[in-house]
């Protein structure tokens, strides 16, 4: 009987789960169109920042360098992420956003 209990959680746990994405891509998309990951990245950024959440501490680089390189793809993500949402990015960075992507997207 507890194996049936089971099974019913999580279609329940993934029906949350798709609600509370549908509500922060709503409240925080800026509407620009972009893959659904970096739409949904970019609602979190939002809610972080209404929320006073500090994510220039926060790290996404896979180069080990002290401060973000800028250029990984992990980097171009989150930049991208920031530009969706229309919040300036307090990250500090190596090298500076081009103005032409240089063959991730």
């Amino acid at each position: 009987m507890s194996w049936f209990f089971i099974a019913l959680g999580a279609p329940f746990l993934w029906a949350i789960v798709n609600i509370a994405d549908q509500h922060l891509v709503k409240k925080y998309s800026t509407g620009h169109k972009g893959s659904g990951g970096l739409v949904l990245f970019s609602s979190l950024i939002g809610y972080c920042e209404e929320n006073g959440l500090d994510l220039s501490k926060t790290r996404t680089c896979i180069k080990p360098t002290k401060t973000h390189c800028g250029t990984c793809p992990c980097c171009w993500d989150r930049r991208r992420c920031y530009l969706l949402v229309g919040i300036n990015d307090k990250t500090k960075y190596l090298k500076p956003y081009p103005k032409k992507s240089s063959g991730y997207y």
